[in-house]
């Protein structure tokens, strides 16, 4: 009579519990670096915001340059520059005129922290 051996095929449970282990660290690596000080999500949003002021900052600078070529003087007026920035879909921007290092600006303000100056020459500053 002849024995016959089963070999078994299957994961051990030390395998099982290794592999369970390994799969932990790299979920909680991976959430760290989703969700952690300077993480993928805050660096997507910062990068976002820089882009969107960016394209706002360049759109004044068209209607600027725009304003500039519709004065006989070649320099920034208050109703030529309002006129620009709604022809490029800025509305509800605030114009007044101030004073800026000694010369006279324009205070362009669009919505709170959005706030620009405009020299007559066309210089945009923060």
């Amino acid at each position: 009579m002849t024995k016959t051996i089963k070999k078994e095929n299957g994961i051990t449970l030390i395998a099982l519990v290794v592999t369970v282990i390994v799969m932990l660290i790299l979920a909680s690596a991976s959430i760290a670096v989703l969700v952690g000080r300077d993480s993928i999500i805050e660096n997507a949003q910062k990068a976002k915001e820089d882009t969107e002021r960016t394209e706002l900052e360049e759109t004044i600078r068209i209607a600027i340059i725009n304003a500039i070529a519709n004065d006989t003087l070649g320099e920034v007026k208050i109703d030529l520059l309002e006129t620009e920035l709604e022809i490029q879909g800025i509305t509800g921007a605030t114009l007044t005129t101030t004073s800026y290092s000694g010369t006279d600006a324009i205070l362009l303000k669009i919505s709170e922290g959005n706030e620009y100056i405009i020299l007559k020459d066309g210089t945009l500053v923060k």
